[in-house]
C-alpha cells in the first residue's frame, strides 16, 4: 500500500507542476544581479524587469548580490527554489568563464540553471595609442609580426584577456600583456602610451579621446557592426576572418524550473527587447538585442566553454 501511495504522490506532484506554471507568476519575481549598482548589468535587469512587471502585471524586483567577481550572485541563485520567482541575469563572465577559471565558482551553468534567453549582447572596440603605425586591424597584424614582443596590450578582466589571447593566436602574432584593474586604469594606460592596444567594452569613453585625437579606433570584436558604432568595421572584415568575440547578457533560472515558466519569461523578454524604449536603453550601454530560444541559448553557453577552455589549454594561459 505504501508503493501505490509513493507512486501516486509522485503522479500528482508531477501534474500540479503545469497547473502551477499557468499562474505564473501570482506574486512579485525577483532578478537577481551578481553585480553592483550602476553597472551594464544592473541596468539591463532593471530595463527589463520592468518591461516584465507590465506584461505580467506583478511586481519584477531587482536585487544586487555582488562578490567574489560575480559568483556569490549565482551560487545564490542555484539553490533558490526552481519555481520562476527567483531569475539571474548571467553574463559571459558570470556563466562561462568563471565556472571554468575559477575555483569558486561551484556550479555547471547548465546543469544547475536553466539558461532562458540572452537579452543583449555586445562587442569591445579595438583601439591603439596614435604613436602605433596602424590605422586598420590588418595594419596591427602586419606591425605586430614585424615587430613581435613589441607591443604591449592591457586588459581589465578576464573576458578581454581572452578575447585578445583569441585575437593573437588567429592572427598569429605576440602582444605582451598588461593587467589592470578596471577598464577605467586600462584606456588611461593606453592614453599615456603604457600600452599600445586594449579591447574596451562598448560603451566607452573612447569615442571622446578619438575625437580629440588622442587613440584611434581599428574597429569592433563582434560577428556584425553594432549600433553603437556602425561606421567602424568588424575584425572579421578588416584583416581577420570568423572572428567573433562579444559579450552577453541573459536570464537563467534554477535548474528543474518548469517548461512552461520558462517558456513564458522566453517569449516575455523577446517581446521585452523588440520595444523600441528597450532597444534604446541597450544603445545607450553599446549592445543589440540578442533573443533566442532556450535551447540556442544552453547550445551558446556550452560552445562558449569549449571555445574558451580549448583557447586556455591550447596557449597554457594563467588566470589570476
Amino acid at each position: 500500500m505504501k508503493g501505490i501511495w509513493s507512486v501516486f504522490a509522485v503522479a500528482l506532484a508531477t501534474l500540479c507542476l503545469p497547473v502551477a506554471a499557468e499562474d505564473y507568476p501570482s506574486r512579485p519575481v525577483r532578478i537577481v544581479t551578481a553585480y553592483a549598482p550602476g553597472g551594464a548589468s544592473d541596468i539591463l535587469a532593471r530595463t527589463v524587469a520592468q518591461k516584465l512587471g507590465e506584461f505580467w502585471g506583478k511586481q519584477v524586483l531587482v536585487e544586487n548580490k555582488p562578490g567574489g567577481a560575480g559568483v556569490v550572485g549565482a551560487e545564490y541563485v542555484k539553490v533558490q527554489p526552481n519555481d520562476g520567482y527567483t531569475l539571474a541575469i548571467g553574463t559571459t563572465t558570470t556563466h562561462v568563464i568563471n565556472p571554468i577559471t575559477l575555483p569558486t565558482a561551484k556550479f555547471d551553468p547548465v546543469k544547475d540553471f536553466a539558461p532562458i534567453s540572452p537579452i543583449a549582447i555586445g562587442p569591445y572596440l579595438v583601439a591603439v595609442h596614435p604613436s602605433v603605425q596602424a590605422r586598420s586591424i590588418a595594419e596591427l597584424i602586419a606591425l605586430a609580426k614585424a615587430q613581435p614582443g613589441k607591443l604591449n596590450y592591457g586588459s581589465s578582466g578576464t573576458s578581454i584577456y581572452l578575447g585578445t589571447e583569441l585575437f593573437k593566436a588567429m592572427a598569429g602574432i605576440d602582444m605582451v600583456h598588461v593587467p589592470y584593474k578596471g577598464g577605467g586604469p586600462a584606456l588611461l594606460a593606453l592614453l599615456a602610451g603604457e600600452v599600445q592596444v586594449i579591447f574596451d567594452p562598448l560603451p566607452s569613453a573612447a569615442f571622446n579621446h578619438a575625437k580629440a585625437g588622442k587613440l584611434v579606433l581599428l574597429a569592433t570584436s563582434g560577428a556584425k557592426r553594432p549600433r553603437a558604432a556602425p561606421d567602424l568595421p568588424t575584425i572579421a572584415e578588416s584583416g581577420l576572418p570568423g572572428f567573433d568575440v562579444s559579450s552577453w547578457y541573459g536570464v537563467f533560472a534554477p535548474a528543474g524550473t518548469p517548461r512552461p515558466v520558462i517558456d513564458l519569461v522566453n517569449s516575455s523578454i523577446a517581446k521585452a527587447v523588440a520595444q523600441p524604449d528597450v532597444q534604446a536603453k541597450l544603445a545607450e550601454l553599446g549592445a543589440d538585442p540578442y533573443p533566442m530560444s532556450p535551447e540556442e541559448f544552453t547550445q551558446l553557453v556550452r560552445r562558449d566553454q569549449e571555445r574558451w577552455m580549448k583557447l586556455i589549454q591550447d596557449r597554457k594561459l594563467k588566470i589570476d
